[in-house]
């Protein structure tokens, strides 16, 4: 990860359908805003990893969490 000494914070406002440029193959884009969410859609190469965040610092190995095994004649709660 890159010290917090070499990086630059940029604000920026956006509306929806506007976009930021990220590098020349990534944008971001508004999709919708509602209520105190902002939604954005990612265009980006395949290979590149995106995360939100708050999931930066976690393993790259996927966690497997098993569910519940449910009897054939209960359906599962939704």
């Amino acid at each position: 990860m890159t010290p917090a000494s070499d990086l630059t914070r940029v604000v920026l406002t956006r509306k929806i359908g506007q976009s930021v440029i990220v590098r020349e193959d990534i944008c971001l884009t508004v999709v919708a805003i509602e209520g105190g969410r902002v939604i954005l859609g990612v265009e980006a190469p395949r290979d590149d990893r995106i995360l939100r965040g708050e999931l930066r610092d976690l393993p790259e190995e996927p966690i497997i969490i098993e569910a519940p095994a449910y009897p054939p004649e209960r359906t599962p709660p939704r």
